[in-house]
């Protein structure tokens, strides 16, 4: 059905305006026609012409039900996705559109943008609605009754029971119990599913679902959009850069999911240094090479879903003047008896030494490992001596001696950019991993050159 001709009044071409399939917009028209408050001026506009982000997140929500948009400030997704729900109900016979946002003014603000867009649609394109309060909105098709439903959240989750078409989840990092409110939620999910949110660092439920996003560990497309991606002027960016530090920029305005994800505060690796690093990257991911020296090292988490990840860095040795990173296994949520599988698994591909971090709960993977002792080692951290291979690691990033693809390991990257020497509730398990490796280079030459040496120690480093 051609919906400009209806706009045009061409009621022949156009059809009955009481028929449902008739007001069902199409992806650009249903754009054309929507109308929204600037929240700026409180002006009436028309979302016509979107931003190049804007653009980037409607091709991602027409291509994938379920969406996981993280995103720098101010991009106007809010009112892209309200759109998308007044579209839902449109076109869904007794459909449900819930919109979660973190307390009851801000959901009831999501219902209102809803209500300005469905009451400013042309005449044939405008549904009836039968109720408005400020929570619920239905529109009546006769049987067909469809409702838009405002929940706020709280720190016992939400109060929604029924299974909904689709749901707007707004700001997920600032409920008051992300984690909560997502157990509440996703049992309702019949359909499709948006989240909108910005970052706020490193830690919490909302990163922690990003990350198992990007590792392809959830049913939702991740999707990120920089500050760039709306256009602005240059006076813009120099006041907010005169302001701010520029990790502190780069928080607060990121042009990667990594900054959005980061502290913002003083961090060990510098930006500059860990582009290099991957610039200068040539192997990538790679299996082992034939007269190449490699060094494994483990960093060992608990078996919970919700405890550290275990993760093991191969670095490529063969060359001393350049490590590089040709491997990472992250394991998440895994038994014991899995968890030493995948470390002999990973042994096995790349010839040299396998480094076990062995304070702790890493003491018992070491004695029930099936690698050859002159193959093993198993490495005692310090407090002292932490921070003295953190210090390695940095100075060998700096000074170009350590390589490895952000193409590739893009965890392991947006570990390093956001360390800090405080890593008190930061995820560090990637940089300890490679730390652990890097301060045992030196073993895959002596392992290579010494055939048959014990490799098993015990030792303090």
């Amino acid at each position: 059905m051609d919906l400009l001709a209806q706009s045009r009044g061409d009621a022949a071409a156009a059809g009955s305006a009481e028929d449902p399939a008739v007001r069902a917009p199409t992806s650009r028209c249903r754009r054309r026609y929507w109308t929204f408050r600037d929240p700026d001026s409180s002006d009436l506009l028309r979302l016509a012409d979107p931003w190049p982000g804007q653009r980037e997140f409607i091709k991602t929500v027409e291509r994938h039900d379920r969406v996981y948009a993280l995103k720098a400030r101010k991009q106007g997704f809010s009112t892209l996705e309200t759109c998308y729900d007044a579209w839902i109900a449109l076109t869904r016979s007794n459909s449900r559109v819930h919109l979660f946002s973190r307390g009851l003014t801000s959901s009831q603000d999501l219902l209102e943008r809803v209500a300005v867009g469905l009451s400013h649609l042309p005449p044939w394109l405008a549904p009836p609605i039968t109720r408005h309060t400020t929570t619920v909105l239905e529109l009546g098709y006769g049987e067909d009754l469809r409702v838009i439903e405002a929940y706020p959240t709280s720190s016992e989750g939400t109060s929604a029971e029924q299974s909904c078409t689709h749901a707007h989840i707004d700001e997920l990092v600032l409920m008051e119990s992300p984690e909560r409110v997502w157990q509440s939620v996703l049992p309702t999910l019949a359909g499709s599913a948006h989240i909108l949110t910005t970052g706020r660092g490193p830690g919490g439920f909302a990163a922690s679902l990003w990350w198992r996003t990007v590792q392809g560990d959830t049913e939702f497309t991740p999707l990120f959009v920089p500050w760039t991606s709306r256009p602005r002027d240059p006076d813009w960016e120099r006041r907010e850069r005169s302001n701010m530090t520029q990790l502190q920029f780069a928080h607060e305005h990121p042009s990667s999911w990594q900054d959005a994800l980061s502290s913002g505060g003083d961090r060990v690796f510098g930006p500059a240094d860990l582009d290099h690093a991957s610039k200068i990257a040539f192997y990538g991911r790679s299996p082992a090479i034939d007269d190449h020296c490699y060094v494994t090292a483990w960093d060992i988490g608990g078996p919970g879903v919700q405890a550290d990840a275990s993760v093991g860095t191969v670095l490529d040795v063969s060359d001393p003047e350049l490590v590089e990173v040709v491997e990472v296994v992250r394991c998440q949520g895994v038994s014991y008896p899995a968890l030493q599988e995948a470390v002999e698994r990973l042994h096995s591909r790349y010839p040299g030494p396998t480094v076990i971090e062995a304070t702790g709960i890493g003491g018992p993977v070491v004695g029930n490992l099936n690698i050859p002792e002159r193959e093993l080692i198993a490495a005692n951290t310090t407090q002292q001596s932490k921070p003295r291979m953190i210090g390695e690691l940095q100075f060998a990033i700096e000074k170009g001696a350590l390589a490895y693809s952000v193409e590739d390991f893009p965890l392991l990257d947006a570990e390093l950019r956001d360390y800090q020497q405080n890593d008190v509730g930061l995820k560090s398990d990637h940089v300890m991993s490679i730390a652990i490796a890097y301060h045992h280079a030196a073993e895959g030459w002596r392992g290579r050159r010494r055939r048959g040496r014990m490799m098993k120690i015990v030792e303090s480093v």
